[in-house]
């Protein structure tokens, strides 16, 4: 793909989302690559601004880009399916809801046809589709027995392939969302690096004679300091790599043990 291409497909992603964002599109609308003095078939309806209250529901109403990809399902030539992850306030249940939006090139078109609806996400955090498009990759976090439980998911296009629980003896939470967090396919689509917390030593008492000779005695009022804001809870973040076809996890190693690990991702001539 050319970057002439490339930078067109990204003003087309924007541009998809902040009328489809602003604006009420009709089922199974066509969307074109922006042109000079054109604009897109859509019909707008904006803010009453009869009340504070109704024009703050209605600019809640809009939906935020969350997440953008361009999905080329293996084709080398033409445009790619563009799927968009928007949030949306819910005022009436006061939550914050997730949406997927996708929208797939019309052959030997330069334009793209809108799904009817959008396909509601829920409990998730991280998620990426592969770079080969085969597979989608997501961090889903539920409460259960009142206890927050994460899971690592892997789809493809027919149905959910495997299901892994996040927060074990392996490692602790996956960062979602935060300055350390990764959530990246290897360039061949068959394994998916990410950074989880390191796991901790579980701390007991000094007083049981059952916990002697075991690790962590005496640290169970220990405290242990965290980045604090939106990393709350995590102290030291390692990164991880998922073999999607042994279903195996394994620690990247040689990151010194001061050293809190993030941002990271694979050479464009990695070897997994």
């Amino acid at each position: 793909m050319g970057t002439g291409k490339a930078a067109t497909l990204l003003s087309v992603l924007c541009i998809l989302h902040t009328h489809t964002a602003s604006c009420f599109v009709q089922t199974s609308a066509v969307f074109s690559p922006p042109k000079p003095q054109t604009r897109i078939g859509v019909r707008c309806g904006g803010p009453s601004m009869s009340t504070p209250e109704a024009t703050y529901a209605d600019l809640a109403a809009i939906p935020t880009l969350a997440a953008g990809f361009l999905v080329t399902h293996g084709e080398k030539e033409g445009l790619p399916h563009v799927m968009l992850r928007r949030n949306q306030k819910d005022l009436y249940n006061n939550e914050a809801r997730s949406h997927l939006l996708h929208f797939s090139p019309i052959p030997q078109q330069d334009q793209f046809a809108a799904q009817s609806f959008p396909s509601e996400v829920r409990d998730v955090g991280a998620m990426v589709p592969s770079r080969t498009g085969e597979l989608l990759a997501l961090v889903r976090t539920r409460t259960v027995n009142g206890k927050k439980e994460q899971s690592l998911e892997i789809w493809n296009a027919d149905l959910l392939v495997m299901t892994m629980k996040a927060n074990s003896e392996q490692h602790g939470d996956i960062y979602s969302g935060d300055v350390f967090s990764s959530f990246e396919w290897s360039p061949d689509g068959t394994k998916l690096l990410y950074v989880a917390e390191e796991p901790k030593t579980k701390a007991v008492s000094f007083w049981r004679e059952s916990d002697a000779g075991q690790k962590g005695v005496g640290r169970e009022h220990e405290y242990i300091d965290d980045w604090g804001e939106l990393c709350t809870g995590k102290s030291l973040s390692r990164l991880f790599v998922l073999d999607v076809a042994s279903k195996t996890v394994k620690r990247v190693e040689g990151i010194p043990a001061n050293v809190a690990a993030g941002e990271a991702n694979w050479a464009p001539d990695a070897k997994p």
